[in-house]
């Protein structure tokens, strides 16, 4: 009994050590504002037109790189890699099935813009996003930046950020 009630206390001790908060989407990103500019907020060049604002959380921001690289960032749980392309869901999910490094465990969410995946690396569970967004003019993908695990809540706020883009 005494043992079950140990595994009991350690299991609740570590499921709340690893409870995150996450920020709501509190705050409205337009980021067409940096079209036609020919900086971000930081200063880096701006290598794509954005024509369109979203909800995020407070202090989120538009960086692009030198490397060309554009992102939707607030920190390393929000930030979110966008290239302007159609490049489609089924396409993506073809990618994802056949990664043998990175292995599909199972889509934990599906629309028709996206999904997000949990795959397992080297014996760690992590989660991805790919979402599409298109105006009739310009189409855009998003992904998770790569690199960084991300938890599930964490992707589930960046898909949840996406699906509020209005076009500007």
């Amino acid at each position: 009994m005494k043992k079950y009630i140990s595994l009991v206390i350690t299991s609740l001790i570590f499921s709340l050590g690893n409870t995150q908060e996450l920020p709501s989407l509190n705050a409205t990103l337009d980021l067409s504002e940096f079209c036609g500019s020919e900086y971000d907020s930081d200063g880096f060049k701006v290598h794509t037109c954005l024509p369109f604002s979203m909800k995020v959380p407070e202090g989120t921001r538009l960086i692009s790189e030198d490397s060309w690289d554009t992102q939707i960032t607030l920190d390393e749980n929000f930030n979110i890699t966008v290239d302007e392309g159609d490049y489609s869901v089924e396409e993506r999910k073809m990618d994802w099935e056949k990664n043998d490094i990175n292995e599909l465990v199972e889509y934990t969410y599906e629309d028709e813009n996206g999904f997000i995946a949990k795959t397992q690396l080297f014996g760690q569970f992590e989660y991805h996003f790919f979402f599409t967004a298109s105006n009739g003019e310009v189409s855009f993908t998003f992904e998770n930046v790569k690199g960084p695990a991300f938890t599930e809540a964490e992707c589930n706020l960046m898909y949840e950020s996406l699906k509020t883009i209005k076009w500007n």
